[in-house]
This record gives C-alpha cells, structure tokens and sequence, in this order.
C-alpha cells in the first residue's frame, strides 16, 4: 500500500531526478524510489488534505461517507481523524497529535508493568504512547468506521500488532461492566463530545471506572474547549459526577484540556 498526499504528489510531479527520496507511509519511514513507478499512478487527482491510498490498481481516499463522514487528514506531518469536520485529536499547542499523547501518558505517570486503560481508543495513538512506557493496555472502541480507518492507517499499526494492547472491538460501557473490580492502575478517558456519547459523561459510567480501578489508581477525562463560559461551565458539571462517583483531588489541566483524577487508598 502506498499513502499519497498533495504536497507527495507535486514533488513527483514537478521533479527532475530520476529518482528520489519520499515517504510513501505518511512520514513513518523515507526511501528512495524511482519516479517512473510513482508516474504511473494517477497523481493529479491527489488534491487537498485528504489522505490517498494505492494499492496497486486503484487510487482512493482515506475516508468513509456513511451515517457520518470519516476521513484521514494530514495536520503538522502527521494524519489525524476527522469526523464530519471535526478533529478527533487535539493539536493546538502541540507539534503533532502524537506530542499530545505522550504528555498525557508523561504527567499520568504511566510506567512499567502498570496496567493501563483506554476507553475509546480512536486512532490508537494515547494508547500507544502508553504501551511505549511499558504498560499493558488495554483499550476500547465500539465504532466499526473508525476502527477501518484505524487499521488503514499506518501511524496506527501498534494498536493492533504490539502485544502489550489488548483491544476490545465493542462498547467500553458495557464491556468494562464484566470487568473485574480494582484492576487498573491508569485510566484514559478520552470519549467522544457529549452529543455523541451522553453515557460516557454519565454518574454511571464514572462509577465502573472507579470501581475498576485500583487503590490509588489516577484518572485523566479529556473535556475539551467548548467556549470560555459553556466550557467551564460544562468542565464542572463533569468534576461534580467524578467526585459523585468517589473520585478525589480533581484537578484541570489547561493545556490538555481535560481533568486529572485519583481513586484514594
């Protein structure tokens, strides 16, 4: 499989060498090939910031049009999920939505051998940077669009092939409820805006994941910016159903836009 962008496709278009040194997997690795065979593929039609794939006989776009609209887009080098319109990954601030993982991981204090959960895993990459530490993960996601665009996606590999990630294709919700109690150690919550998944903001569900964490477990519940005062407003609401569930010394985090969490001991 070959990963096409525009800015790719121009450089091959336009360039005088035979041949030349590109990445043809979004960045993950470089090689030198031979202009002719990239010639043969219809790179004109790669346009945007669309993600474009070849796989030998035809050229298509990262994207899947269904009850929403599912696409890979290219954003400071690297792909990013977007759905109907809207990014999945937070990139403000950050270099690259990789960077925004690693913090998270960085200031949950995910380490070795620690047992680690991810409720929507998106993309993969927060649980990846997790893993990267040393840590068994393991992760849920529930919709079968993102899942697609997941495994097309070359950044995305280590979710399904490194075996520290145990993932779960289905709802978090109900797949954490058949959970032992007292099993985790980190706890990533990084769940889609509330219109799109309430029961994920519910007293509920912030009670079986204090349930399934250990003494002294913490907790980061990414909330996103939705407006200075609807924001905060809506932030709150969220830090009150935490502390309903049990959940102490919470805490915002501006720059990750979300809340930090610890179950006592």
């Amino acid at each position: 499989m070959i990963y096409l962008t525009e800015s790719l496709a121009k450089e091959v278009l336009t360039g005088k060498r035979d041949e030349i040194e590109v990445s043809l997997d979004l960045g993950r690795s470089r090689k030198k090939v031979k202009r002719k065979l990239l010639l043969g593929i219809q790179l004109e039609k790669v346009s945007g910031d669309f993600v474009y794939l070849w796989d030998g006989k035809a050229l298509f776009k990262a994207a899947i049009a269904r009850k929403h609209y599912y696409r890979l887009r290219m954003m400071s080098g690297f792909p990013v999920l977007e759905i109907d319109g809207l990014r999945m990954q937070l990139v403000k601030e950050f270099k690259n939505p990789m960077e925004y993982s690693k913090l998270v991981a960085l200031k949950l204090g995910i380490g070795p051998g620690q047992k680690v959960l991810d409720t929507c895993a998106g993309l993969g990459y927060t649980a990846i940077a997790a893993a990267a530490k040393g840590a068994e993960v393991e992760t849920f996601e529930k919709d079968p669009n993102v899942i697609e665009i997941a495994k097309i996606n070359p950044w995305s590999a280590e979710l399904f092939a490194d075996k520290r990630i145990k993932f779960h294709e289905g709802d978090a919700f109900s797949g954490i409820r058949q959970m032992a109690g007292k099993r985790f150690d980190r706890i990533l919550h990084d769940p889609p805006r509330f219109s799109l998944a309430e029961e994920l903001y519910s007293p509920g569900f912030y009670r079986e994941l204090f349930r399934v964490a250990a003494e002294g477990a913490r907790l980061f519940h990414y909330v996103g910016s939705i407006g200075k005062m609807r924001g905060r407003h809506f932030e709150n609401g969220v830090a009150e159903r935490l502390a309903e569930a049990g959940w102490k010394k919470i805490r915002r985090d501006v720059k990750l836009q979300g809340l930090f969490a610890l179950k006592p001991e």
